[in-house]
């Protein structure tokens, strides 16, 4: 306890020399059994990141790519490396940190799908190129690799990519890709037939496929 007292001393003398807080409150308080910090959610960057990607979300739903691209990537810019690195957290902190890296994960697949929206799609390649090597079993990444570079006029990338993606599948787990993915595999080759020669699309999975969700 001893202890415990003399690191909450120090951290106290530390966060009113730094001025963590701008109001003049206490930051660290006594609280029985043991002692409180209290933080308004505007001072967390994990819940700042949370609320800026759900506004993000909801620009991209009503069809407002340019301001959810922007959201998206002031979320993404509070990001200094894996959550709570510095420490070694349990369970409960585990599955925090582990909920944070996916939706980081979201909010890239998110920003990347508005700035498609928005024609950018030779900007975002090289990205998407380390994204897909980096995430090797992420479908998203591939799918929006396959899609930027077909509408880049890559087609020829763009069957390529789909090829790694369906070795990587088959040589890791053994299975191919989802039919979504598959959907992009048939629109480029049908690009390269006659029109004459071209297979009814239910081909795919032996049935029709839907198009990819955006959201």
């Amino acid at each position: 306890m001893t202890t415990l007292q003399t690191y909450v001393y120090h951290a106290r003398k530390l966060f009113s020399r730094e001025s963590v807080v701008s109001d003049g409150r206490e930051l660290l308080i006594t609280r029985s059994p043991g002692y409180l910090i209290q933080l308004e959610k505007h001072e967390v960057d994990a819940w700042v990141f949370e609320e800026t990607v759900e506004h993000g979300r909801a620009h991209l739903r009503s069809g407002r790519p340019e301001p959810a691209a922007a959201l998206f990537r002031e979320a993404l810019r509070l990001w200094r490396g894996p959550a709570f690195a510095s420490i070694q957290p349990g369970n409960v902190l585990q599955a925090h940190a582990t909920y944070l890296a996916e939706l980081r994960i979201r909010a890239t697949h998110l920003r990347l799908q508005a700035e498609q929206a928005m024609g950018q799609y030779e900007d975002i390649i090289p990205e998407l190129r380390s994204l897909v090597i980096s995430h090797p079993l992420n479908e998203s990444f591939h799918a929006q690799l396959i899609d930027a570079l077909h509408r880049s006029g890559r087609r020829a990338e763009a069957l390529h990519a789909y090829q790694e993606l369906r070795a990587v599948l088959d040589r890791e787990l053994g299975i191919s890709p989802s039919p979504e993915v598959q959907l992009l595999q048939v629109a480029l080759l049908d690009e390269g037939r006659p029109a004459g020669r071209r297979p009814p699309h239910h081909a795919v999975g032996g049935a029709r496929p839907q198009a990819p969700a955006q959201l």
